[in-house]
């Protein structure tokens, strides 16, 4: 098919329903800053401030490339077929439907794999928030109990961080949510 005269943006329904184009930057903005108010800092006391630095310029310059490739693949995936939209399961199995012929078989596992990679993806992101929440944890038990070691608090927070994500229903993550914020307030008591 060909997609040159179809513009897939004109034909997707009005979006009453779906968030706003301030509250989605909203949302996308909350996540980034308070993702890096965590890990920047941490990460320039460790590893000094150059190496840091060059490390944010480069993650920020992949991320921005890969993002853009994505989007304006997965646009023009919707003007060949002439779709409105695409979701990013349907986007990969029609690129590896289309791609090589040697790929085509891995078509049928592509949702499963996007999933793998998703959850790899967001426990990495959520690496920051295990550290920063296992020393709030290990600075509270070893003023007030006794010293164990910080891997510890990083495995059983990771642990239950990958129960978590697993989780289908994200209603009923509003009570974990709240455990993270209590360890941080406890955690700030104590300096």
């Amino acid at each position: 098919m060909d997609g040159q005269n179809y513009d897939a943006y004109n034909h997707r329904d009005d979006g009453s329903d779906k968030l706003s184009y301030s509250t989605a930057l909203w949302h996308l903005m909350k996540f980034i800053w308070s993702t890096g108010m965590l890990i920047v800092p941490y990460a320039f006391q460790n590893i000094g401030w150059l190496m840091a630095l060059g490390i944010l310029v480069i993650m920020i310059g992949l991320t921005t490339v890969g993002l853009h490739v994505m989007f304006n693949s997965m646009y023009a995936l919707c003007c060949r077929h002439r779709v409105p939209y695409l979701n990013i399961h349907a986007a990969l199995q029609q690129s590896i439907n289309e791609g090589p012929l040697r790929l085509r078989s891995f078509s049928k596992y592509s949702r499963a794999i996007l999933d793998f990679i998703l959850v790899i993806y967001y426990f990495g992101l959520s690496a920051t928030y295990v550290m920063f929440i296992a020393e709030v944890i290990k600075q509270f038990v070893d003023y007030y109990y006794y010293e164990i070691d910080l891997w510890i608090y990083i495995y059983l927070m990771a642990g239950l961080l990958l129960i978590v994500q697993l989780l289908q229903a994200f209603k009923s993550m509003v009570l974990w949510i709240m455990i993270p914020i209590a360890f941080s307030h406890l955690g700030s008591y104590n300096k």
